[in-house]
């Protein structure tokens, strides 16, 4: 099975939640669930800052850099959009 990648808009509450439970994911030796990008303008907030510090690489503060990102395909890949951002809605369509 090939690997599924996914992008995550916004980091709050949920979007942190799921980031969390996509690490304990890709820690099993079969993991097949990526985390390849996060939308989110605030990096210092209190969900992002701790990841910023540890995987900056992942941080996107615009949805367009987001999308050409080689990683992300929209074609093959999953976004898991955690707020209402009508630009990266938009771009999707």
């Amino acid at each position: 099975m090939s690997a599924l990648n996914i992008a995550i808009a916004g980091f709050g509450t949920i979007g942190s939640g799921v980031a969390h439970v996509l690490e304990q994911h890709s820690k099993e030796p079969d993991a097949t669930i990526n985390l390849v990008g996060i939308l989110e303008s605030d990096t210092k907030g209190k969900f992002a800052r701790p990841w910023f510090e540890k995987r900056p690489e992942l941080f996107y503060d615009n949805p367009d850099k987001l999308l050409a990102d080689s990683q992300v395909n929209k074609n093959r890949n999953c976004f898991m959009i955690t707020r209402i951002n009508f630009l990266l809605i938009h771009r999707l369509m």
